[in-house]
């Protein structure tokens, strides 16, 4: 099914060719053919079950379903080109995991009928060869996200300011509200007592352990600059005028970047790089270029 200059290369059927794909640049030049022996028992195998057709694609014709099937190969060929490109073997990429989470999912569709999950079963049997092409696009999309991303065996670790805080409207009651906290006033206290932020002041000014990019560009800075348990202020934002204490930083982990939406983009790339040539198994069918489907001609653009 592929030939392309990276270095991977299947022979497809010389009849029924569904497309091919060229991509724009000569130096990476990649022609990706599917033909009619792969494309066509997936559309008849989907079709066959009522269920599957009635609960997933509901209201789509027979040609919506074999244009999704070729879209839908087609991505994985385009992703199997950048697999490759990453020295990544495409077929040691494991689907067990999609597979469980699509009958997971199987569950959830049929969870009207008398027993959900044998209904599940039977249909992700009678769709086996369909599901089983989802499941290796999206675990090749994780695969080349996990490449993208690289080793992230030591999260990076976010720096959190916890601090609290009084908001007054005047800077010179900012500065009386300083002058008593100087002479041993309680932070708490004065927070509750005279506070505008009524939230936070019922909570002795806390706003928690927080991004500092979160806040107001003024605030932000106060409290990145600020030393731990040190009165700053009166800082002016927006809001009013500030009286920060930070009373510690916390350390957490940042959230791991997720594998497929940093795929996302890359496949996309590569998507828009190929030309597609439609041969006779899908005569009537066109490449829709901002879509990055395959639609029937009729409705192509739509």
């Amino acid at each position: 099914m592929i030939a392309s200059a990276c270095g991977v290369s299947r022979t497809p059927s010389t009849d029924g060719v569904a497309f091919r794909l060229e991509s724009g640049s000569a130096d990476s030049q990649t022609t990706v053919e599917v033909d009619g022996s792969e494309l066509d028992p997936l559309v008849n195998e989907v079709t066959a079950s009522e269920r599957f057709v009635a609960n997933i694609y509901q209201q789509a014709t027979p040609d919506d379903i074999r244009a999704d099937v070729a879209t839908r190969l087609l991505y994985e060929e385009v992703i199997d080109i950048e697999l490759a490109k990453a020295d990544i073997d495409p077929d040691s990429v494991d689907t067990t995991e999609a597979r469980g989470l699509f009958l997971q999912q199987l569950v959830g569709v049929f969870a009207n009928e008398p027993d959900p999950e044998v209904a599940a079963a039977e249909v992700n049997e009678e769709v086996d060869g369909y599901l089983e092409l989802l499941a290796r696009f999206v675990s090749k999309q994780v695969a080349l996200g996990e490449n993208i991303l690289g080793d992230q065996s030591e999260p990076e670790m976010l720096q959190l300011p916890c601090a609290r805080h009084i908001l007054v409207t005047e800077e010179a009651e900012a500065n009386d509200l300083i002058a008593q906290l100087d002479e041993g006033a309680d932070f708490s206290e004065l927070a509750i007592e005279f506070s505008i932020d009524t939230g936070s002041g019922a909570q002795g000014g806390a706003l928690g352990c927080a991004d500092p990019n979160n806040y107001v560009p003024e605030f932000r800075d106060a409290v990145v600059a600020a030393t731990i348990g040190e009165v700053v202020g009166p800082v002016q934002s927006q809001f009013g005028f500030h009286i920060i204490i930070v009373d510690e930083i916390d350390e957490q982990p940042a959230p791991a970047s997720d594998p497929a939406l940093a795929a996302s983009p890359v496949i996309e790339a590569a998507l828009r790089d190929v030309v597609v040539i439609f041969g006779p198994a899908l005569s009537g069918f066109q490449w829709d270029q901002n879509q990055l489907a395959v639609f029937a001609v009729s409705e192509a653009g739509g």
